[in-house]
């Protein structure tokens, strides 16, 4: 329960009112209004309650505990952002560092850790990740799931009627959630 909230953070926290069930940020789009949403609050208000959730959250068993947390609201002409950093305990990496030339191999070893590709699929399934192939950077298990939670919680407090096929923009705050190590 976060103080001061009638809020409980879940892990696959709140529902979308465009009846998709999860707040999943692919699912935005022409009437996503997130769980979290209040048309009366500020952006600014909302970076607030999204840092008090989140710091939270890393005290708590969660994908983010013992991760820090960075939450920043930031404005220009005509736009709103909540910028969400989340950094990964000491001595943890975040992706894996595959060769470029050798994408599809299986065998194939990370430079930081020595896991090979294929186990690293095989990690990523075991937590419901999509695995994409043949890229270099290859995010951890651990750092999918706390990203995942983040921007879940992020996407809580937004709005989108976007029309990407008019050209139209409508949302509350823009922003985003990266992962450090």
């Amino acid at each position: 329960m976060i103080e001061g909230t009638a809020f409980e953070v879940p892990h696959t926290i709140g529902t979308g009112q465009h009846g998709t069930g999860t707040v999943d940020p692919a699912s935005y789009g022409r009437g996503f209004i997130g769980s979290l949403y209040d048309r009366s609050r500020s952006v600014k208000d909302d970076a607030a309650m999204l840092r008090r959730i989140l710091r939270q959250a890393t005290r708590e068993a969660t994908p983010l505990e013992g991760w820090e947390v960075s939450v920043r609201y930031r404005t220009a002409s005509m736009m709103r952002a909540i910028d969400v950093r989340i950094t990964a305990p000491a001595g943890q990496h975040v992706r894996h560092d595959f060769p470029s030339t050798v994408d599809d191999d299986p065998n194939v070893t990370c430079g930081t850790c020595g896991i090979t590709r294929y186990a690293h699929s095989q990690e990523l399934e075991a937590v419901g990740a999509p695995y994409a192939h043949g890229y270099r950077w290859a995010e951890t298990p651990a750092a999918y799931l706390a990203r995942t939670y983040a921007d879940r919680v992020h996407a809580a407090f937004n709005e989108d009627d976007s029309d990407t096929m008019t050209d139209y923009f409508s949302v509350k705050f823009y922003g985003h959630v990266t992962v450090t190590s």
